[in-house]
C-alpha cells in the first residue's frame, strides 16, 4: 500500500509541473488576440506614446499620469467593427477613432476605478470610419500603465467567443470564487460556534473572507466608491492576515502543536505586522505599489508554509488513504508552478497577466474540502446521536409490559399540543376475575394482546398510552366526535370477537370507554378527568358503551 502511495506521489510530483504549464498556454491563450484575428482583421502593435515615443505592444511599466498611444491603420472591411482589449492597464481609459469617442471605461473625473483584468470591446460605428483611419486611446493611471496583447481592430464576431470566454474566467468564475468563500467562510464561523468545538475553524472562516476580499481586486475595483491606494492598502493588507489566520487554522486542523503552532502563531504575527505598515505607508499609488511589492515576501512565505503542512499532512499514513487528501496533494504540485510564475512577472515587469489567482482558488477549494468533509462526518454523527436520543427517550416513555406508551408520553402531549387529541379511556371488563380464575401470567398475556390490538387498530398518528392497572388511554388525533366513536366501538367489537391465546387458555375479553372530543376542554387533564366519568357511568350500567 505504501509502495503504491509512494509510486502516485512520485508520477503526480512529474506530472502536475507539466500540466501547470501547460494550462498557463491556455489561460494565457484567452488573452492573445492573434490567436481569433482574421483576414480583414488589424492587430495594432506600434502605439506613438505621448506624441513622442514609439512603444511596442506588449509593453508595461511603471509610469503615473496622463497618457496618449496613438496608431494608424488602413481601411477595415467590416459590418460590425470593434475594437478590443483583452488586458490593459490603468486607471481610466478612453477610446476615439478618427477624433470620435467610442469607448469610455473607469471613471475620467477621479482615479478610483483602476481597470485592469478586464476585457473590454468597444463598437465603432461604421460612419466614423475612412480608409485611413487613426486610434488613440487616452489613459490616466496612478501608478502603472500597460497593453499586454496586440489591441484588436475588427469584425465582431470574430472575437466574440473568445471575449466571452474570457470574461467569464476573469469577471463570472471570479464572482464564483467570491461568494463561495464568503459563503463558507460564514459557514466556518458559525458552525463551531453552535457546536461548541474546533474553534479553530472560525479562524479558517475568517481568512475566506478576506480572500473574498482580496479576489474583489480582479473584477470589481472599477466600482469601488473609494480610492484606488486606500483600497489597494486594504486588500493588501487583507491578504496578508487571511494567509496567516490560513496557516494557523490549519496547523490545529491536521492536530499540529508545540512548535508547529508557535511557527504559525509568529507567521501571522509577521504578516499582521507586514499588514499595519501597509497600512500606515504614505505617499501615493506608487509609494504603497513600491512598499508591498518588497513586503510580498510574507505572502511567499506563508504560502510555501501553508504548502508545507498540508504535505505533511498527505504524507501520514492516516493521509494516504484519504482521497481528499490526495486530491490536496494534486492541487499543491498545480498551485506551485503559478507561484513561481507570478513572482517573476512581478519581479521582471513582465507585460503578461498574473494567473496565481485562478489556481489560489482551486488550491483553497482543494482545502476546504478536508473540512467540509469532517463537517458532514459530525453532522451525520449528530443524527445518529439525536436518533438516538429519541430512540431511548421514546423507549424511556415505554410501557415494558405491554409495549404501549406510558405515562410520560401523556405528560409530554399535555405540555405540548393536547388541544390536538380526542381523549378515550378503555377499561377491561371484569379484568381482576381473569386475574383470580387464570392466574397474573395469563392477566398480563391479555394485557399484552390488548395493547396490541388496540395499536394495530389505529392511524400512524394515533397514540396508546397505558394509563395503569388494565386502563389505557388513546388519543385520537386531530379527531371528531362522530369518526372517534366509529373508530373505538370498531375496536371494542374487533376485540370482543377475539379469542386471545395466552399459553393454551383462551380468553374472550370486552371493555369499556369513557370518551372526551377534542376541543372540549382546553387542558389534557380536564379531557382524562371528563372521560374518566364517563368511564365509570359506563361501568356501572354494566359495561355498555356509553358517550355522554
Amino acid at each position: 500500500m505504501i509502495k503504491r502511495s509512494v509510486l502516485l506521489i512520485v508520477v503526480l510530483s512529474s506530472l502536475m509541473p507539466i500540466v501547470s504549464v501547460w494550462s498557463f498556454k491556455v489561460f494565457e491563450s484567452f488573452y492573445k488576440t492573434s490567436n481569433f484575428a482574421k483576414e480583414g482583421d488589424v492587430l495594432l502593435s506600434n502605439f506613438i506614446l505621448d506624441f513622442k515615443e514609439e512603444v511596442r505592444v506588449p509593453f508595461f511599466k511603471e509610469s503615473p499620469g496622463f497618457h496618449t498611444l496613438e496608431m494608424r491603420f488602413g481601411k477595415l472591411e467590416s459590418s460590425q467593427p470593434v475594437v478590443f482589449l483583452s488586458y490593459i492597464d490603468g486607471n481610466n481609459l478612453k477610446i476615439f477613432v478618427n477624433d470620435n469617442l467610442v469607448g469610455i471605461s473607469g471613471n475620467p473625473f477621479d482615479t478610483r476605478s483602476l481597470r485592469w483584468n478586464r476585457p473590454e470591446v468597444y463598437f465603432i460605428p461604421l460612419q466614423v470610419l475612412k480608409d485611413s483611419n487613426a486610434l488613440r486611446m487616452e489613459v490616466e493611471t496612478e501608478n502603472t500603465i500597460g497593453i499586454f496583447d496586440p489591441v484588436f481592430v475588427g469584425e465582431y464576431k470574430h472575437i466574440q467567443k473568445s471575449y466571452l470566454s474570457l470574461y467569464f474566467v476573469t469577471q463570472f468564475l471570479n464572482t464564483i470564487y467570491i461568494v463561495l468563500f464568503l459563503v463558507v467562510g460564514i459557514m466556518f464561523i458559525l458552525v463551531p460556534i453552535l457546536v461548541k468545538s474546533n474553534y479553530h475553524r472560525a479562524l479558517i472562516g475568517i481568512s475566506l473572507i478576506m480572500f473574498a476580499l482580496y479576489f474583489v481586486d480582479y473584477g470589481y475595483i472599477p466600482h469601488l466608491p473609494i480610492s484606488y491606494v486606500i483600497y489597494k492598502k486594504i486588500v493588501i493588507s487583507s491578504l496578508y492576515v487571511a494567509l496567516g489566520l490560513y496557516l494557523v487554522g490549519f496547523t490545529s486542523e491536521f492536530g499540529f502543536s508545540g512548535n508547529w503552532r508557535k511557527v504559525s502563531s509568529s507567521i501571522l504575527i509577521l504578516n499582521v505586522g507586514c499588514a499595519l505598515l501597509l497600512i500606515l505607508k504614505s505617499g501615493g499609488s506608487v509609494a504603497v505599489r513600491r512598499t508591498y511589492l518588497i513586503l510580498n515576501f510574507t505572502v511567499f512565505l506563508t504560502t510555501m508554509m501553508i504548502l508545507y503542512i498540508f504535505l505533511r499532512k498527505i504524507f501520514t499514513s492516516e493521509g494516504r488513504k484519504n482521497p481528499i487528501a490526495i486530491l490536496n496533494g494534486v492541487a499543491i504540485l498545480y498551485f506551485i508552478p503559478y507561484v513561481v510564475r507570478d513572482v517573476y512577472v512581478l519581479m521582471t515587469f513582465k507585460p503578461v497577466p498574473l494567473l496565481n489567482q485562478y489556481a489560489l482558488a482551486v488550491f483553497i477549494t482543494m482545502n476546504l474540502l478536508f473540512v467540509i468533509f469532517d463537517f458532514a462526518g459530525v453532522y451525520r454523527r449528530l443524527l445518529l446521536e439525536k436518533k438516538k436520543v429519541q430512540f431511548l427517550e421514546m423507549e424511556s416513555m415505554r410501557d415494558p409490559l405491554t409495549g404501549a406508551l406510558n405515562r410520560r408520553f401523556l405528560f409530554k402531549i399535555a405540555e405540548i399540543i393536547p388541544e390536538s387529541y380526542s381523549l378515550c379511556i378503555v377499561d377491561i371488563d371484569g379484568f381482576k376475575r381473569i386475574n383470580d380464575t387464570y392466574g397474573h401470567l395469563i392477566g398480563d398475556c391479555v394485557l399484552r394482546k390488548l395493547a396490541s390490538s388496540l395499536m394495530t387498530s389505529l392511524r400512524k398518528d394515533d397514540h396508546v398510552v397505558r394509563y395503569g392497572g388494565d386502563e389505557f388511554v388513546i388519543l385520537f388525533h386531530n379527531t371528531d366526535e362522530e369518526t372517534a366513536q366509529i373508530g373505538i366501538e370498531k375496536m371494542k367489537r374487533y376485540v370482543k370477537d377475539r379469542d386471545f391465546n395466552c399459553e393454551g387458555t383462551v380468553v374472550r375479553v370486552s371493555f369499556s370507554y369513557g370518551l372526551c372530543i377534542q376541543g372540549e376542554y382546553s387542558t389534557l387533564d380536564e379531557m382524562l378527568k371528563k372521560a374518566d366519568e364517563r368511564l365509570y357511568i359506563n361501568k356501572k350500567s354494566g359495561g355498555e358503551t356509553l358517550f355522554a
